[in-house]
Formats: structure tokens, C-alpha cells, sequence
């Protein structure tokens, strides 16, 4: 299973068929953060937290919060999420947590996922295509090709999921993990 989208580069847009079509930019506007907002603490903790900080920060997030990396106005929080060493390490975090699964939803699996997803499309979007703007002129292109650091390591925790003993478990919360 290849976890990065796979994009001729020679044409803005690529048909795979008609219903999705991968197009030059994006059209949804900028998600603001506004006084109150309940992702606005998640947002700031982004861009200073690292590591096994940064697996733990994920797991214990709002999933909407999570889901909104990719549309949000905070170019600091999307930046640290598609860093290459925060990428290797939430995936590297996958397939820790998954040694002590219990299919339950407190383990924060879905959150990690999620994560790995907006850093896949903020990369594809904001670093491959350059359509977020400036912001992000100065984060380092970095490859997602099978055998690069992030593919290893998103593929340690795909592999971890899928291999675990609960993956065909019929529990609810298991179920939504999924």
C-alpha cells in the first residue's frame, strides 16, 4: 500500500476518472482562527513540539481539530505538520502505540492517521504544487518515495495496524479506528 498520492506532473489537471480529478489548485478557503476557537490551543503547540511530544500532543486532539490542518489559516501549524522529522515520527509512533492496541478509541490511532493524511495533502498542495502561498518557501522539500525516511516510516505503522491481531476485531470502536 503506497500512502502518497501518485501525480503526473505534466499537466495541471490528471483525470484517474471523473468523479476525482486532481486539479492544478485548491478552491476551499483558508479555515481562520478565530478568539475561542477549540483547535487554537492545538494549533499553537504544533510548531514547538516534536518527537514522542508531538505523537502523544496528536492522539490526545479534537479529530476535528486534527482534520483541520489542511484547511486552516495557521501557516505555522502546517508547516510543522508536514516537517519530514514530525511525519517520521508520528509514524514511527503508529507502530509503538499499536504494540499495546486494544482497539479502543483512547489510543489516539485515528488522530495519528489523520495526521499523516494532512501532512501527505499539505505536502502535495503546499510544497509539491506551491499553492498555500510564501509561508512555505523555506520548508525543505523532502522525497516520499518508497525507501525515503517518511515512507519507511508511515509504512512502520501502516504495517503495524494491519498486521496487529484486532484488525479484523468486530468491536464499534475498533470499527472506527478503521
Amino acid at each position: 500500500m503506497v500512502p502518497w498520492p501518485v501525480v503526473a506532473q505534466h499537466s495541471p489537471i490528471v483525470e484517474t476518472d471523473s468523479l476525482h480529478p486532481y486539479v492544478e489548485s485548491r478552491s476551499a478557503p483558508a479555515r481562520r482562527i478565530q478568539s475561542g476557537d477549540p483547535c487554537a490551543s492545538f494549533f499553537a503547540a504544533l510548531p514547538n513540539t516534536t518527537g514522542d511530544a508531538l505523537v502523544d500532543l496528536v492522539r490526545r486532539a479534537d479529530i476535528y481539530c486534527v482534520s483541520e490542518l489542511e484547511w486552516t489559516s495557521d501557516r505555522p501549524a502546517q508547516i510543522a505538520t508536514v516537517r519530514e522529522e514530525n511525519v517520521v515520527a508520528v509514524g514511527n509512533g503508529i507502530a509503538r502505540v499499536m504494540r499495546d492496541y486494544d482497539g479502543s478509541r483512547r489510543q489516539g490511532i485515528k488522530n495519528l492517521f489523520n495526521f499523516l493524511r494532512m501532512a501527505r495533502d499539505i505536502h502535495y498542495w503546499c510544497l509539491e504544487r506551491g499553492t498555500c502561498g510564501d509561508a512555505f518557501a523555506a520548508v525543505e522539500l523532502y522525497s516520499m518515495d518508497p525507501g525515503s525516511r517518511a515512507y519507511l516510516a508511515v509504512r512502520a505503522g501502516i504495517d503495524a495496524f494491519a498486521d496487529h491481531e484486532l484488525l479484523f476485531h468486530r468491536g464499534e470502536e475498533h470499527a472506527d479506528n478503521l
